[in-house]
């Protein structure tokens, strides 16, 4: 049987749950290769690289927006530095992978929200390092949706060769086609 703590203490019996057999085969192998990375210390060192990858990124982010280390803007300075900077919407925009047009065309409203959400010490003003930190996010919140972008995509070729080749089977035209294929090569 298989027992998972919940985050507020209650454990539950996941064989007692309502899951498909693929789904509870699919569980049991993830905890197998999880219980086996923390043994081996594999698991270890992908989280160490996944730190390291960030490390650099905020290293690369950094040295782009060299200069501003001291920057300690208030929600007005950042919208008034933002929208008169030329200079540091372009680095934003390099650095975010996000075009220059779609940051220039941001609302106050929609940089105030930025601006809360990079001020994870809820000081009310933006420090480099949380500034930093945010266009990392930003950054990788982008890549994900890129790469997300190109599943589906990939998904919705695999779908709609599927649905071509069980038309196929269903009305004989496939098996035509590797008969005639096959009488060629004979």
């Amino acid at each position: 049987q298989i027992h998972v703590e919940m985050h507020h203490g209650q454990t539950i019996d996941l064989e007692d749950q309502v899951m498909s057999p693929r789904r509870a085969a699919l569980f049991k192998k993830g905890r197998k290769n999880l219980l086996a990375g923390l043994k081996d210390g594999s698991l270890e060192r992908v989280v160490e690289e996944m730190e390291k990858k960030r490390a650099e990124e905020e290293s690369l982010v950094a040295e782009e927006l060299e200069g501003m280390e001291t920057m300690e803007l208030s929600i007005p300075e950042f919208i008034k530095t933002f929208r008169s900077n030329d200079k540091l919407v372009n680095k934003v925009a390099l650095t975010s992978g996000v075009d220059k047009g779609d940051l220039v065309s941001l609302k106050d409203e929609e940089l105030q929200k930025w601006f809360v959400e990079m001020d994870t010490d809820e000081s009310g003003t933006l420090s480099f390092k949380e500034f930093v930190e945010g266009i990392v996010n930003i950054r990788e919140q982008n890549l994900k949706a890129e790469e997300e972008e190109k599943q589906a995509a990939k998904l919705a070729i695999f779908k709609k060769g599927r649905r071509s080749l069980l038309a196929g089977l269903k009305d004989g035209s496939l098996e035509r086609v590797v008969d005639e294929m096959e009488k060629q090569q004979s």
